[in-house]
């Protein structure tokens, strides 16, 4: 989640418009150690991305979201466009799903495909290096 997050943060600095909201069904019976692990894994980055991937950090609690598009198993990634930064489920059009662990250079990389809008996108994230990143760098 934090490649996806640092992902995010360099697509914005490039100017792209782009928001990420992550969904959970409710919270569950480890959602203390599951913040707690998420903390220690960004912790591993170095502080100049912190801020970046902490910014783009927005977990809601929403079981909608998994009812509306049918979602039985996460995790799962959509690109919509919602008519408000506080979005429902029906009022938002879904542009591209894809189920499963993927990056967001892999995600880009798959829809790119079908719509090349979305051809630069990949390439910030891949001249960014996202998924080269070496944590030991200052």
């Amino acid at each position: 989640m934090a490649n996806i997050m640092l992902s995010l943060s360099a697509l914005q600095e490039e100017g792209i418009n782009i928001e990420m909201k992550e969904y959970m069904t409710g919270p569950s019976d480890n959602l203390q150690t599951y913040l707690y692990d998420w903390k220690d894994y960004i912790n591993q980055y170095p502080i100049k991305y912190q801020n970046n991937i902490v910014r783009n950090f927005h977990l809601k609690f929403d079981p909608r979201f998994f009812k509306v598009y049918e979602i039985k198993k996460a995790p799962a990634m959509a690109l919509a466009h919602c008519q408000s930064m506080y979005p429902e489920p029906k009022t938002c059009k879904i542009d591209y799903f894809i189920r499963g662990d993927v990056s967001l250079l892999t995600f880009f990389d798959k829809i790119s495909k079908m719509d090349k809008r979305y051809i630069p996108y990949k390439k910030i994230l891949e001249s960014k290096g996202i998924y080269k990143l070496d944590k030991d760098s200052k």
